[in-house]
């Protein structure tokens, strides 16, 4: 029951994933599939943090601008 209750709740966060994990789990070879599942999606996700990295670093600033002023949403006080 406790596996079935963990596997019903990996379905709820990523389903996508626990399917291909259940079809890699069929193949003669299942561990070599996902060392390369896992070490596939390690460098995709590093290789796109770096890339939006490097778009920000370009840019000068995450909204595109290097004004060091506030805004007036931030200076505004309430009348006392």
């Amino acid at each position: 029951m406790p596996t079935i209750l963990g596997l019903a709740l990996a379905a709820a966060v990523d389903p996508q994933l626990l399917a291909i994990v259940v079809v890699m789990l069929t193949r003669p070879d299942p561990k070599r599939l996902l060392w390369a599942c896992h070490l596939a999606g390690l460098w995709t996700n590093v290789a796109l943090n770096v890339a939006v990295l490097l778009v920000f670093r370009n840019r000068g600033g995450i909204a595109g601008t290097t004004s060091h002023r506030l805004g007036a949403s931030a200076s505004w006080s309430p009348a006392q």
